[in-house]
């Protein structure tokens, strides 16, 4: 997920709109992390049962299951000027996000994104109307 802001700003209210953007992009990364961490640690698994595995598998859909904690502990996210990076750089992350010919995704990073939609525009709003009223 890319969160970008861009524009121009009057001269009075950019640098207080960068800095809100900062702010706000680095509240709502924290907020996807903890997110899709959750998703994965407490979310319904439906999938498999395999021996040798900790924990049951989830089915496609489903926040992936947590069996090594790799996957949960490589997600993050990064803040890079005006953008938010989420991303997760687990060796298998992307087979997990997007699936595979034998295996249908576990959407981890989309379904933080979508169920976090209300909390994201919440942050966004609030730390911006900050900076504009702070006049």
């Amino acid at each position: 997920m890319a969160l970008t802001g861009g524009g121009d700003w009057p001269d009075d209210l950019g640098p207080k709109m960068r800095a809100a953007l900062h702010e706000a992009a680095t509240m709502v990364g924290q907020e996807l992390v903890r997110c899709a961490q959750t998703g994965i640690l407490t979310g319904p698994k439906s999938g498999r049962h395999y021996p040798g595995q900790p924990n049951q598998s989830s089915a496609p859909g489903e926040y992936a299951a947590n069996q090594t904690g790799d996957l949960l502990n490589s997600i993050n996210f990064k803040v890079e000027g005006d953008m938010l990076v989420f991303y997760s750089d687990s060796g298998h992350a992307g087979y997990l996000e997007y699936g595979t010919v034998k295996m249908a995704p576990r959407p981890n990073l989309e379904m933080a994104i979508t169920e976090s939609d209300g909390t994201i525009r919440n942050i966004l709003e609030q730390i911006m109307w900050r900076a504009i009223s702070s006049g």
